[in-house]
This record gives structure tokens, sequence and C-alpha cells, in this order.
């Protein structure tokens, strides 16, 4: 969308007049932007260097919202996730060491690293089947973004044999996300509305205004996050959808922040 509206001053900027703000000003005023439609939420994504120019938009915005995603494109992930929920007794087995050679921009139904693009396998469990489904990090994070009933499934997601929880309890979007999550290892998953470079080459993919949780990628596993997601600078994240498998913490400046363990344990998408 090419206008939004910050509750700091109460003007309606538009996306270039917005975009040639003060550095100081912009980064404060871009933690308070609001959809001018429905009200919720908005965030501002830089202009890119592949051409496509700033815009703000919103995650998610109200059902009735003129600026809401058509009904079509919300449901991309759809297709995909049909294989999964129409059996209850499925299980996604998360691919960590596939998603540790993807890119940012995978199409969802795309190849799952086997010959099998589903990925399906069948195991006995008493005198049953049960179906199997192995999933790459941005298949999941697609499909958490497109699909309620992805969201609120029962389906159950295993972690490299240390996790195993429904869909619905083991995914927390950001939003949500409070001190009850502390010190607990879940999928957080969500909108980075800006970063911030760090102490010794790291960088913090911020997720809100101030007193949200940010994630810290340390400096030494900066570069090879930026290569793996084909980030040209330490602000193109913004504006991007995250999804971290990681643990909630609370520093002793009363910030809540995960750090980044592995690069297999992230995924990003540009959901633009």
């Amino acid at each position: 969308m090419d206008v939004a509206k910050c509750t700091l001053d109460g003007d309606n900027y538009y996306v270039d007049r917005f975009s040639e703000l003060p550095t100081g000003e912009l980064a404060e005023k871009r933690r308070a932007l609001i959809c001018t439609g429905c009200g919720n939420q908005a965030y501002f994504k830089r202009a890119a260097t592949s051409g496509q120019g700033a815009c703000f938009g919103a995650r998610p915005h109200a059902k009735d919202c003129k600026f809401a995603t058509p009904e079509a494109e919300e449901r991309k992930g759809e297709l995909e996730d049909r294989s999964i929920l129409t059996n209850p007794g499925n299980r996604i087995l998360i691919d960590l060491q596939y998603g540790a050679h993807e890119g940012a921009n995978v199409a969802p139904g795309g190849p799952e690293g086997s010959t099998n693009p589903r990925g399906m396998r069948y195991t006995s469990e008493n005198s049953g089947r049960t179906a199997d489904s192995r999933r790459r990090l941005s298949t999941i994070l697609r499909n958490l973004i497109a699909s309620d009933d992805f969201r609120r499934s029962k389906t159950v997601v295993e972690v490299s044999q240390e996790i195993s929880m429904p869909i619905k309890d083991f995914f927390v979007n950001f939003s949500v996300v409070d001190d009850g999550f502390v010190n607990k290892k879940l999928g957080f998953w969500g909108l980075i509305y800006d970063t911030g470079d760090g102490s010794e080459g790291s960088l913090w993919l911020n997720t809100g205004k101030k007193d949200k949780l940010s994630i810290l990628v340390v400096g030494e596993m900066y570069p090879k996050f930026k290569d793996k997601f084909r980030l040209v600078n330490s602000n193109s994240p913004e504006g991007m959808h995250v999804l971290v498998i990681g643990e909630l913490k609370r520093s002793s400046k009363d910030k809540l922040y995960i750090m980044l363990e592995s690069l297999d344990r992230c995924t990003l998408c540009d959901d633009k």
C-alpha cells in the first residue's frame, strides 16, 4: 500500500515522503505506523536493489479492509497444506538439513529435496498407517503466513527428534509472545519491522515496538546468514517474515530476545 498513518504525529504519509525522512525520524516513526483502512499495525519496507519500490504493508489487515490481500493470494499455500491437514494422523518432520541450503524465496509446493516431491513416507503404528510428511522451514513459514487452518492444526510437528508438538502449540506468532514463553524452545514467527546493527558485527531483527522480542544474529554467523538469504545489507530483512526455532530469553536489561543457534533453524520469506 502507498500510504500509512503515523500515530506519533497523526499524519498520513505517502511512501515517497516517508522514505525521505531523516534516518533517526524514520527509525522512530516506522514503529508507530498503522493502516489507514483498518487501523492495524503497519510496517515500512525500503526500496530494493532489484528495482522494487518502497512500500507499506500490514499483517494482518482486518478482513474487511480495502487494502487486504485478495483471498486467492492469501491461500497460496493451501494446495500444499491440503495433503497434510486432511489426514489427522499425519506428522510433519521438519527437514533442517534441507533448510540449511535453501534460499529466502522458495515457492510453496516445490521440490522437497527428494525424488518424492511431497517427501511422504509411511510408518506402522499398531494396526494403522501414519503418513509422515517431510517439510523444509521455508515451506512451513509460507503456510503459517497463508493458512488459518494450518496455524490451528493439531497435526504433530517433529524437530530433530528433540521436539514433538501440535502445530497450533509449537508455532507462536510474535504478536502473542509474553513472559509466559520465556525459557521455552518453540517456533517463533512473524514480521521483521526493522533491523539494528549490534556489537561485534551482530544483527538484531526487531519484531515490532521496542518492548517486543528481537532475534540476535551474532557477528560470526552474520556473513553466512547474509549469504544464505541473499541479503544485500543489514536493512534487507525489513518487511520480511522470519521463522526461528529457538529459546526465548529475557536479558539483564529486561529485553525479550532469541539468539539464533544455527542457520538451519531459521528461514526468511519475502512476502511483498
